[in-house]
Protein backbone atom coordinates (compact mmCIF):
# COMPACT_ATOMS: atom_id res chain seq x y z
CA UNK A 1 0.00 0.00 0.00
CA UNK A 2 1.44 3.45 -1.00
CA UNK A 3 0.48 6.42 1.59
CA UNK A 4 0.01 10.19 0.81
CA UNK A 5 2.43 12.52 4.00
CA UNK A 6 2.44 15.93 3.96
CA UNK A 7 5.52 17.51 3.41
CA UNK A 8 6.81 19.91 6.00
CA UNK A 9 10.07 21.22 6.98
CA UNK A 10 11.67 20.77 10.82
CA UNK A 11 14.69 22.32 11.77
CA UNK A 12 15.92 23.38 8.06
CA UNK A 13 15.19 19.25 6.81
CA UNK A 14 12.73 18.77 4.63
CA UNK A 15 10.10 16.16 6.11
CA UNK A 16 7.62 13.65 5.60
CA UNK A 17 4.67 14.50 8.22
CA UNK A 18 2.02 11.86 8.85
CA UNK A 19 -1.06 12.88 11.29
CA UNK A 20 -2.45 8.92 12.30
CA UNK A 21 0.01 6.36 13.77
CA UNK A 22 1.59 4.85 11.31
CA UNK A 23 3.56 1.03 11.00
CA UNK A 24 7.59 2.40 10.82
CA UNK A 25 7.96 -1.17 9.67
CA UNK A 26 5.82 -1.38 6.78
CA UNK A 27 7.11 2.10 5.62
CA UNK A 28 10.87 1.19 5.75
CA UNK A 29 9.99 -1.96 4.08
CA UNK A 30 9.14 -0.14 0.98
CA UNK A 31 12.42 1.24 0.36
CA UNK A 32 14.68 -1.64 2.33
CA UNK A 33 17.82 -0.25 1.29
CA UNK A 34 17.27 3.40 1.90
CA UNK A 35 17.93 4.93 6.20
CA UNK A 36 14.74 6.57 7.19
CA UNK A 37 14.32 8.45 10.58
CA UNK A 38 11.12 8.07 12.81
CA UNK A 39 9.89 10.83 15.15
CA UNK A 40 6.79 10.89 16.64
CA UNK A 41 5.43 14.47 18.09
CA UNK A 42 4.13 15.62 20.68
CA UNK A 43 1.51 17.90 21.51
CA UNK A 44 1.14 20.70 24.32
CA UNK A 45 -0.80 19.99 27.67
CA UNK A 46 -2.87 23.08 26.90
CA UNK A 47 -3.63 22.20 23.38
CA UNK A 48 -3.04 18.34 22.41
CA UNK A 49 -3.07 19.76 18.63
CA UNK A 50 0.00 22.02 18.90
CA UNK A 51 3.24 20.51 18.08
CA UNK A 52 5.73 21.28 20.63
CA UNK A 53 8.31 18.42 20.97
CA UNK A 54 9.78 16.50 18.64
CA UNK A 55 11.17 12.64 20.02
CA UNK A 56 13.05 9.85 19.37
CA UNK A 57 10.34 6.97 20.90
CA UNK A 58 6.91 6.71 20.26
CA UNK A 59 4.46 9.08 21.96
CA UNK A 60 1.97 7.85 23.64
CA UNK A 61 -0.17 10.98 25.54
CA UNK A 62 -0.90 14.50 22.95
CA UNK A 63 0.52 12.45 20.12
CA UNK A 64 -0.02 15.14 16.86
CA UNK A 65 1.87 12.59 14.27
CA UNK A 66 5.09 10.95 13.16
CA UNK A 67 8.14 12.52 11.08
CA UNK A 68 9.46 10.55 8.20
CA UNK A 69 12.97 11.85 7.58
CA UNK A 70 15.93 11.24 5.36
CA UNK A 71 18.66 13.05 7.78
CA UNK A 72 18.42 12.99 11.53
CA UNK A 73 16.69 15.55 13.20
CA UNK A 74 18.20 14.97 16.63
CA UNK A 75 21.68 14.24 17.87
CA UNK A 76 22.29 10.89 19.34
CA UNK A 77 22.28 11.95 23.05
CA UNK A 78 19.00 13.58 22.32
CA UNK A 79 15.52 11.57 23.05
CA UNK A 80 13.74 14.83 22.32
CA UNK A 81 13.87 18.68 20.67
CA UNK A 82 11.80 21.39 21.18
CA UNK A 83 10.06 22.64 18.32
CA UNK A 84 10.05 26.63 18.52
CA UNK A 85 7.37 28.48 16.37
CA UNK A 86 10.11 29.41 13.38
CA UNK A 87 10.77 25.06 13.45
CA UNK A 88 8.01 23.70 11.55
CA UNK A 89 6.72 24.93 8.20
CA UNK A 90 4.17 23.60 6.34
CA UNK A 91 3.90 24.50 2.28
CA UNK A 92 0.25 22.59 2.06
CA UNK A 93 1.95 19.71 -0.73
CA UNK A 94 1.12 15.77 -0.50
CA UNK A 95 3.50 12.99 -1.70
CA UNK A 96 4.33 9.34 -1.88
CA UNK A 97 7.90 7.95 0.14
CA UNK A 98 9.55 7.89 -3.62
CA UNK A 99 8.83 11.36 -4.50
CA UNK A 100 10.52 12.70 -1.48
CA UNK A 101 13.17 10.44 -1.69
CA UNK A 102 13.55 11.24 -5.11
CA UNK A 103 13.44 14.69 -4.50
CA UNK A 104 15.63 15.17 -1.64
CA UNK A 105 18.15 13.15 -2.88
CA UNK A 106 17.89 11.53 -6.45
CA UNK A 107 20.44 9.12 -6.22
CA UNK A 108 18.83 6.99 -4.03
CA UNK A 109 15.94 7.09 -5.73
CA UNK A 110 16.93 7.52 -9.50
CA UNK A 111 13.17 7.46 -10.81
CA UNK A 112 11.51 10.74 -12.44
CA UNK A 113 8.51 12.34 -11.08
CA UNK A 114 6.66 15.32 -12.02
CA UNK A 115 7.06 18.29 -9.36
Amino acid sequence: MRYEFEVAEMFGECILLSDTRINRNEIQSQVPNIQLYFYDIRGDDDDPGMPCVVESKPVRVNYVGTVISLKPLLRDSEEYKIIGDLDLHYPGESWQLEKYIHINDPTLYPIKFER
